[in-house]
């Protein structure tokens, strides 16, 4: 489970340059029980055919915009929520999915999206909290925390 964080640059013909920026929560399809929240659920059934085993994901997961699986040739099948299919040749399967997450939030038309774009920005949301000793002290008599215990 990861929350992600995506910048992109588009450039379309005739219009200026867009950023956009996504934050969402991707998972993999194993993770659980992260996919019944992720937006972006990536198939980690390597033996699963990509595009139906997508779609299953899909009907698993309602809450989902986005499910990839890659395929044997090394590309990745992306299948969104109305049913459209891209597959891409190539490229890291989660990033795929994030920047396929983000163009479709920021309203650009699938058909336009030809992979993750060279100046995309895909990070952790937030790091992942180091982790921290807590050191309790017990309250002094007189100190507003101490617990009021009667007698």
């Amino acid at each position: 489970m990861n929350l992600t964080h995506v910048v992109l640059l588009v450039r379309r013909p005739d219009r200026p340059v867009e950023t956009v920026v996504d934050e969402h929560l991707v998972a993999g399809s194993d993770e659980m029980p992260w996919p019944e929240i992720a937006d972006v659920i990536v198939s980690t059934d390597v033996d699963a055919p990509p595009a139906p085993h997508a779609r299953v994901l899909l009907a698993r997961y309602p809450g989902c915009l986005v499910t990839v699986a890659s395929d044997a040739d090394g590309g990745c099948v992306v299948v969104v929520r109305d049913g459209r299919v891209r597959r891409f040749p190539g490229g890291d399967p989660a990033t795929l999915g994030s920047v396929t997450h983000a163009w479709l939030r920021a309203g650009l038309p699938l058909e336009e999206l030809n992979g993750a774009p060279p100046d995309a920005l895909v990070t952790r949301a937030t790091p992942t909290p180091p982790d921290v000793d807590v050191h309790v002290r017990p309250a002094e008599p007189g100190d507003p925390r101490r617990l009021l215990t009667p007698g």
